[in-house]
């Protein structure tokens, strides 16, 4: 990515951060949180991939994604926004899944020791929230198990693709698991201080990463 890109995206991810704190203008976010997502899907739409499969999925993903924000500012309207908005952004996993993941990355017994990690984190978020989820129970274990398959195909991409890649979509993908769990938690357990900020940039990083190391695996 360009370092005008880029520098464009921090804007729009302080601008969408700074929105937060301004409850006298609640139309502000209306186009902040959109233009996260909406910003890399113009971006990754004028670039050009040896890899037409691996744009495809990458673009995919990040609709689905666009379409999970706008889901979720409308939440307070109806919980039913959030159920919505959570199975699109599985959908979204999914997507960057099949565009990272190739045949002979899952092989048993070569695990790497991170995927041990993640899926203890995944556990700990999981064993303290359980008890306030509710309903929500069965769709919220099908979307971490989701997202931790997305961290294991990020592990998993070490041996076949180039270092710069393998490092950028891992922490697009870390990134993503620590900003779901802050929001979980804040959701399901209890409120967290400056939760809003630290969910929405660590969930800005990790789409930034996703499409850029996804980029790099051509580069």
């Amino acid at each position: 990515m360009s370092k005008k890109f880029t520098l464009l995206f921090i804007i729009i991810l302080l601008a969408d951060i700074a929105a937060l704190h301004f409850p006298d203008l609640p139309w502000l976010r209306y186009f902040t949180k959109p233009a996260i997502v909406g910003s890399l899907i113009i971006w990754l739409a004028l670039q050009r991939f040896e890899l037409a499969r691996l744009k495809h999925y990458l673009m995919a993903g990040l609709i689905f994604s666009l379409t999970g924000d706008v889901l979720l500012m409308f939440v307070r309207n109806s919980e039913y926004y959030f159920l919505f908005g959570l199975l699109v952004f599985l959908l979204a996993h999914v997507c960057y899944i099949l565009a990272f993941v190739r045949r002979g990355y899952l092989k048993p017994g070569h695990l790497p020791l991170g995927i041990i990690l993640v899926t203890a984190y995944a556990l700990f978020i999981y064993w303290n929230i359980s008890d306030g989820l509710g309903e929500n129970k069965p769709y919220v274990i099908a979307y971490m198990l989701i997202l931790w398959l997305l961290a294991v195909t990020a592990f998993m991409r070490k041996s076949y693709v180039p270092l710069r890649s393998y490092q950028i979509v891992l922490a697009g993908a870390l990134f993503f698991m620590l900003s779901d769990s802050l929001l979980a938690w804040d959701k399901f357990r209890e409120s967290i201080p400056l939760g809003g900020i630290a969910i929405m940039a660590t969930y800005g990083i990790a789409q930034y990463c996703l499409v850029r190391g996804g980029k790099a695996q051509e580069e």
